[in-house]
């Protein structure tokens, strides 16, 4: 999921957005990566 965050960090940094975009948008991949985590390790 890692990888995740950081392709979308790669094209964060290509856009013209402000750090608090990109700073809100990584936090959003964050929270959905994560939360496929804690379901992966429910599931087991």
């Amino acid at each position: 999921m890692a990888a995740a965050e950081a392709l979308v960090a790669l094209v964060a940094a290509f856009l013209p957005l402000s750090g608090e975009q990109v700073a809100a948008l990584l936090g959003i991949v964050a929270v959905v990566t994560g939360e496929r985590v804690v379901r992966k390790v429910k599931a087991s």
